[in-house]
């Protein structure tokens, strides 16, 4: 998409892809840090609120169809970045209160990751052409 449709030379996508890779770890850093104040479902809720709103963002930007980059990046850059309190906490509270099932239901919430993943990216195989 960057490439194709906003001319992105191919030399510069790294930067573009490390600067959300390093925002998604900066987050879950950052949220490493405020567990030892806060619960997980605390986070969790306040984190998809900022994900819902960037996301927002992103599709009313989307739909006015500039030919300008930059207005993308920042609601992408925040979805991307919260993604890195969303996943970890999201997890936890799925975890809490498996006790004996504990290894299952991590087993199933990876299965569900990685089929989600895998459905995705086959629907973008199939549509990407419109």
């Amino acid at each position: 998409v960057f490439i194709k449709l906003y001319g992105v030379p191919a030399e510069h996508y790294g930067w573009l892809f490390g600067s959300n890779a390093a925002g998604f770890i900066l987050v879950a850093q950052v949220n490493a840090r405020l567990l030892a104040k806060r619960q997980p479902a605390f986070l969790l809720a306040r984190t998809v609120w900022v994900y819902l709103a960037a996301g927002v963002a992103l599709l009313g930007i989307s739909a006015l169809h500039t030919e300008q980059l930059w207005p993308l990046l920042i609601p992408l850059f925040i979805c991307i970045a919260s993604l890195g309190c969303i996943i970890p906490n999201a997890s936890a509270c799925a975890m809490n209160g498996q006790g004996a099932r504990a290894g299952s239901a991590s087993a199933m919430l990876g299965f569900l990751q990685f089929s989600v993943a895998a459905g995705a990216a086959s629907l973008v195989g199939v549509l990407h052409d419109g």
